[in-house]
């Protein structure tokens, strides 16, 4: 039987598992007799696999529908997870996205699904911020939105639980195209209750 479940299990998962169960048993916590932590190498590896997915996998497609509003458009914030490279622990974050339409504007739950999308992965804040500015703006010419901004603001648990622990909430920003100081203004006005004010 047991023979039965493992052929059912894919290899990478089954050969996560058995690192942590040796990881596990090597931090000295009695496993896997401890029965709290009986199935906890198996549940970190489901966590890992499923944040790690979009790795692997294509940015969501885009759809684009024709419009005459040619003023700011403000989405966010959108909320996500991911876990930082260096110590694998979780980052929740904050997106808010500022976008100018050039005679098209985007599906707004796509702008939603890029986020996300970019967020499954071990990767740095600063490198997932600009993964989500280049799907948005390396579109079809006739798409391209006249102006773009990607703010992110991330909470490090890597800061908050271990090291300095601490609560510092981290910016990052992505500008591409023409925003004028007004769109600035504007997008600044949206994200100002964290005080988190962009320059250009």
């Amino acid at each position: 039987m047991n023979n039965l479940i493992d052929e059912l299990i894919p290899k990478k998962t089954r050969t996560i598992t058995a690192h942590l169960e040796k990881a596990l048993i090597a931090l000295g916590d009695n496993f896997p007799h401890k029965k709290e932590i009986k199935r906890t190498a198996e549940r970190l590896t489901s966590v890992w696999i499923e944040m790690s997915k979009s790795s692997t996998s294509s940015p969501p497609k885009l759809k684009w529908f024709p419009t005459d509003f040619r003023s700011l458009m403000i989405k966010g914030p959108i909320e996500s997870y991911f876990l930082c490279p260096h110590h694998l622990l979780p980052v929740t974050a904050k997106t808010i996205i500022g976008m100018v339409p050039n005679g098209y504007t985007l599906g707004i739950s796509k702008i939603s699904r890029i986020v996300s999308w970019a967020c499954n992965r071990f990767e740095l804040q600063e490198d997932i911020t600009k993964l989500i500015a280049d799907n948005l703006w390396e579109v079809q010419e006739c798409y391209k939105p006249k102006g773009l901004i990607v703010s992110m603001i991330g909470d490090h648990f890597c800061e908050k639980i271990r090291g300095i622990k601490q609560k510092s909430p981290t910016q990052t920003v992505e500008m591409r195209g023409n925003v004028t100081a007004e769109e600035l203004f504007l997008f600044n006005a949206r994200i100002n209750q964290d005080q988190f004010v962009i320059e250009r």
